[in-house]
């Protein structure tokens, strides 16, 4: 089992919920770069809101939806200047809205939405420009400059979607069905055993991928077809979202205040934050930066919003080790990798806010020169691997 020195070297959760206004009853999803990030949710009254932070959650503005907009179900950010969000109510009907100003709000309803209840949206990295999002009629539709009708797959709502690499490839799910797109459409590969309702599915690359849902299930797949069980909650209460930020680091949250993590890609799940959690809360989203900060969201009887966080204890999601360095930080056009001590067989990848990998090399050498050339200026993560450890390290690029 490899040992994680970052942000995770020291247990850190907290309950950040008295940073919200105390009108949020229900905090529906997160998604956040860096320190900032955005909420989804409801206020009393039923008024829909997205909640915007810059300081990594310890105070937020509420930016209200319009009037009929429907329960905001997931929201999808492209960078701090685009995102998108997905609502439902059923006696409403939903829409898919875009903003090009986050920061300020300034949704607008896109073109073609199709007025059914949605419940996922996902888009692969930029620059690709295509997304999908799934709805309670099993349907799938494809998001552009508009949004279309891309394929009815089954009967049961699809809660969940996900396209990790590029919009040629991803997987929906919902009740008992998993369906696969490639290139040519959706296709019936998915191999699995007749589970209990499904909840959330999670890639993070094209085969490796998880699944929760009803009984405290979660499947796993490195194949991107084949699945099997990876955990079952002893007292089987729903999992309602699974997160990974790299194939070895994962949490599933859910009912009654569970949080389980991993950090083994699956073979091993623990407790989680069972000093701030309780039987009341009802868990609904996940999600995990680059250097492992997490944020819960979800709600206590439908009246009080529950919004949770997990940091290191320094809060400096800097390495415990300190065999190594890094310089010059800021760089321009190269970064050198110094190591104090003989280090052998590490693999070193660079990844940017989103997590994804934006370059890879072997090391080996006790200095390590790593070009920049191709990267844009801002803040990236160094990420170091051998069979006994990860180390990450962020640093930034200024051109």
């Amino acid at each position: 089992m490899f040992a994680f020195h970052s942000s995770l070297g020291q247990q850190g959760w907290t309950n950040i919920s008295a940073n919200l206004p105390p009108s949020v009853t229900q905090v529906n999803d997160a998604f956040f770069i860096g320190d900032t990030g955005w909420i989804t949710g409801m206020t009393t009254g039923l008024v829909n809101f997205v909640g915007y932070t810059t300081d990594g959650g310890n105070s937020f503005t509420l930016q209200n939806f319009p009037a009929n907009s429907g329960l905001i179900q997931q929201i999808f950010m492209r960078s701090t200047h685009e995102g998108y969000c997905v609502t439902s109510r059923t006696s409403i009907g939903v829409n898919v809205y875009h903003s090009t100003d986050p920061q300020n709000g300034g949704g607008t309803l896109m073109p073609g939405s199709p007025g059914v209840s949605l419940y996922g949206i996902s888009f692969p990295p930029l620059p690709d420009t295509i997304g999908y999002c799934s709805s309670g009629a099993g349907d799938v539709y494809r998001i552009g400059t508009h949004v279309t009708f891309d394929a009815h797959i089954t009967s049961d709502a699809l809660t969940s979607i996900c396209f990790p690499v590029s919009s040629d490839e991803g997987w929906v799910l919902g009740g008992t069905t998993i369906r696969h797109r490639i290139a040519s459409g959706w296709v019936i590969d998915q191999n699995y055993n007749n589970l209990n309702s499904l909840a959330s599915v999670f890639f993070k690359d094209n085969t490796h991928g998880w699944a929760t849902g009803d009984g405290g299930s979660v499947i796993y797949t490195t194949d991107g077809k084949n699945w099997v069980i990876e955990f079952i909650d002893p007292g089987q209460r729903t999992f309602n979202d699974v997160y990974f930020s790299d194939v070895l680091q994962g949490w599933v949250v859910g009912q009654g205040g569970l949080i389980f993590h991993t950090t083994d890609g699956g073979l091993n799940w623990d407790p989680a934050a069972g000093d701030i959690t309780n039987s009341n809360m009802m868990l609904i989203s996940v999600f995990a930066t680059p250097d492992q900060t997490v944020y819960v969201t979800g709600t206590i009887a439908d009246t009080i919003g529950v919004l949770l966080k997990y940091t290191s204890t320094s809060g400096t999601g800097e390495p415990e080790m300190q065999n190594f360095s890094i310089y010059p930080n800021p760089c321009s056009d190269v970064l050198y990798l110094q190591f104090n001590q003989p280090e052998k067989n590490f693999q070193i990848s660079v990844l940017n806010l989103y997590g994804e990998e934006v370059k890879r090399i072997e090391n080996t050498n006790a200095q390590q020169q790593i070009s920049m050339g191709n990267l844009v200026s801002g803040a990236y993560f160094l990420r170091m691997e051998n069979d006994k450890q990860i180390i990450m390290k962020k640093f930034c690029v200024v051109r």
